[in-house]
């Protein structure tokens, strides 16, 4: 896949169609942060060249997918207040927020990674309702580990028992 958007960025310059050449960093720099630590300050140069070409062409969905991708990446990291920061321009771009979900797991996620558990708590929680059962398995292991970090040893166990149904429901779905 790599190869493929790397092709697609050339033939981006050639043409000089900045949103595809946008697109095709924002997604090579995902797919290489997930090669490991040493490719994260590639893949945030990729995503800062993309951000600047969004912002430049008013383009909402590729702000949009560069915020959310932006956030994801300083949560990794460890750079909490910058994913917070990416987050929450992820948050003002959605336009129905009644069920933008994976935004406000992403919103959970960059205050967790700030310090910031009450909030990452509230914004988690947000998330729940969504149809995804991957996001809701990633909100229950979130909210575990906040509890951890308060002491809150039942809160703790009810949110491993959660994740532990969800898990299995949604793998079984998964091998339907």
């Amino acid at each position: 896949a790599d190869s493929l958007y790397a092709l697609a960025g050339q033939i981006a310059r050639l043409r000089a169609d900045s949103l595809l050449l946008a697109e095709t960093l924002c997604r090579r720099a995902m797919l290489i942060s997930h090669r490991g630590e040493s490719y994260y300050p590639e893949a945030e140069r990729m995503l800062c060249s993309a951000y600047k070409i969004a912002w430049k062409s008013g383009h909402q969905q590729l702000q949009s997918l560069l915020t959310s991708s932006m956030s994801d990446l300083y949560a990794r990291l460890g750079d909490g207040n910058k994913a917070l920061e990416f987050a929450k321009k992820n948050l003002a771009w959605q336009t129905d927020t009644s069920s933008c979900y994976s935004t406000y797991a992403l919103l959970g996620e960059a205050y967790y990674r700030s310090g910031h558990y009450d909030s990452a708590s509230h914004y988690l929680q947000k998330a729940l309702p969504s149809a995804d059962g991957s996001i809701e398995m990633d909100v229950f292991m979130r909210m575990a580990d906040i509890a951890k970090k308060k002491g809150d040893h039942s809160m703790l166990a009810l949110m491993e028992r959660k994740y532990s149904a969800k898990s299995r429901t949604y793998f079984e779905r998964q091998q339907k």
